[in-house]
């Protein structure tokens, strides 16, 4: 899509912005999962209360692990491509969500 919107003059500077979009998507969605993994961990060793900030790290190197292994990687690259950016659409999702108030 992008490729498509950089033929025009005027398609280019958007066709930059949605490039950009999509790395950042990229990058976010990668650190949610590592996140929600480090989260699960911590809860199964009963050790929920650790600060975020490690679980974060914990469940990054995790990802990056099991990325960077030679004939799966791609496949697990994808996998935590697909879960991160629903998680992350989801969480949005919910964010713009009118409340109910109770009355």
């Amino acid at each position: 899509m992008a490729g498509l919107l950089a033929v025009t003059v005027v398609g280019i500077p958007l066709a930059v912005v949605l490039l950009s979009l999509y790395v950042a998507m990229l990058l976010m969605s990668t650190v949610m999962v590592g996140y929600r993994i480090g989260s699960w961990l911590f809860e199964r060793i009963n050790r929920p209360q650790t600060s975020r900030w490690l679980r974060m790290a914990l469940g990054v190197f995790i990802v990056s692990l099991a990325i960077s292994i030679p004939f799966a990687g791609p496949f697990v690259a994808i996998a935590v491509l697909i879960a991160g950016t629903g998680a992350l659409v989801l969480e949005q999702r919910d964010l713009f969500k009118p409340r109910a108030f109770a009355a």
